[in-house]
């Protein structure tokens, strides 16, 4: 696939759109910026756009097809506020990639079902567990295709031949906090690997805590803990790969880890829904998970969010037992061991 005049050959090119900024300065552009639609399909991220004067460069279908609504040399309209290792306002650096997907998956329909914030009903099949770098807790979130993929290896490879693109982003990289696209199903760190020769992450160690210290929802010790009690030593967890920690432009190396775990209780009955199997997922505000039925103190400091998953076990009319998983920050000082 070759770029021929700031266009890709064989995209569906939406020439003369009129909302962009004018053009990069070189060396830019330099970053590709990858975003989610959160909306039904293609069409309808076109719509949102023009309504909104918006624009991005290329849009990604769900069958891999390519539409292209800026050329390359063009400043686009989707990167908003925008801030990364003291760059602001990605619109002046990146070029935009959309990608059809509805992003987080929080309700539950009636025959099994998962709708998107959109309105969009979306198969269980389609649905796939993760945690956001951002967050604490596992949702589901609408995958992407094969198709989809294979598209945007062909486009990241030729972006880099032709523009010597050196960053490859995240909207919730450039935006934390305020923006969760592309998502963490999407394979960001693979395509920093193949295209940009990032060093191939750490795979995640299975270790167990040795001391007694706090895990803290983010890299900041002003921060209050995610835990109501310190993880205790022997806890099985998994360190996360190093440049997981890139969205908080942590500026001390080593400073922080990210580790992942597992963390069991009771949850009320009323506050859960089931999914499919020993799956369900938490649809009422106020939901906490218990060490026992009836205790009073909660294992979180706060509540588990809409749409966190629980995989639960055993009967139970009032109260079933659950597990859910986990991320949070430790200070790398902090021991690990080998798990048995």
């Amino acid at each position: 696939m070759k770029i021929s005049g700031d266009f890709f050959d064989d995209a569906v090119s939406l020439y003369d759109w009129p909302h962009h900024d004018g053009t990069f300065v070189p060396p830019a552009p330099d970053t590709i910026l990858f975003h989610f639609t959160d909306l039904p399909d293609v069409q309808s991220a076109i719509d949102v756009l023009a309504a909104r004067r918006l624009s991005t460069h290329l849009l990604i279908g769900r069958d891999g097809s390519l539409t292209q609504m800026l050329p390359f040399d063009r400043i686009g309209r989707h990167a908003g506020n925008s801030t990364y290792l003291g760059r602001e306002g990605f619109n002046r650096f990146a070029i935009g990639i959309e990608m059809d997907n509805c992003g987080r998956l929080c309700t539950v329909t009636t025959d099994g079902g998962l709708h998107a914030s959109c309105g969009k009903k979306i198969p269980l099949s389609l649905a796939e567990p993760g945690i956001h770098a951002h967050e604490n807790f596992e949702t589901l979130w609408h995958n992407y295709t094969k198709e989809q993929l294979n598209r945007v290896a062909i486009v990241c490879a030729g972006l880099v031949k032709t523009y010597g693109i050196t960053s490859i982003l995240g909207h919730d990289e450039v935006a934390p906090g305020r923006k969760i696209d592309p998502g963490p199903v999407f394979p960001m760190s693979t395509l920093r690997v193949r295209f940009l020769g990032v060093p191939v992450p750490r795979t995640k160690q299975d270790v167990a805590a040795t001391p007694i210290f706090p895990v803290l929802p983010r890299p900041d010790a002003a921060a209050p803990p995610l835990l109501a009690c310190p993880l205790a030593p022997g806890t099985r967890c998994a360190i996360s790969a190093r440049h997981d920690q890139t969205v908080y432009d942590i500026q001390e190396s080593g400073q922080w880890q990210r580790i992942f775990f597992s963390m069991e209780g009771y949850v009320r009955c009323h506050k859960i829904v089931p999914i499919s199997g020993k799956m369900y997922m938490i649809q009422d505000a106020g939901a906490q998970l218990y060490p026992a039925p009836e205790d009073r103190e909660p294992l979180f400091t706060a509540f588990l969010p809409r749409g966190a998953v629980l995989r639960v076990s055993g009967p139970g009319s009032d109260w079933r037992r659950a597990a859910v998983c986990c991320a949070g920050w430790v200070r790398c000082e902090e021991n690990f061991a080998a798990a048995p």
